[in-house]
């Protein structure tokens, strides 16, 4: 009898451990596969983030576009002041940038 409970202990013993074993492995490949896709999550917003670089780039080039434009915008304005003084002094003779302002003399700021 004694034999007896001692091998079915010895049994239990050993479907405690089966399972157990059992349950490690299912846990590890859970835990594995959970990995996996938190790695491929994580590749992908990587991915992601070199998009959003390649847009800031575009934007910073577009905003650079812009400002250069507005300084030749300024720049032909200028021109054109310029010219519009020659053709009014060839017309007149007037030259306004050696005339003195109105408000010079005066106590008007």
């Amino acid at each position: 009898m004694v034999l007896a409970l001692g091998m079915e202990h010895s049994r239990q013993a050993t479907a405690a451990q089966n399972a157990v074993t059992e349950m490690t492995n299912e846990l590890l490949k859970k835990n594995a596969d959970t990995l996996k896709m938190g790695t491929i999550a994580t590749a992908k917003e990587a991915e992601r983030s070199i998009v959003d670089i390649e847009t800031l780039q575009h934007t910073n080039q577009q905003l650079i576009d812009v400002v250069l434009t507005g300084r030749f915008m300024e720049r032909l304005g200028d021109h054109a002041v310029s010219a519009a003084r020659r053709v009014v002094f060839i017309v007149s003779g007037f030259d306004p940038s050696k005339e003195p302002t109105r408000d010079e003399g005066t106590d008007i700021d």
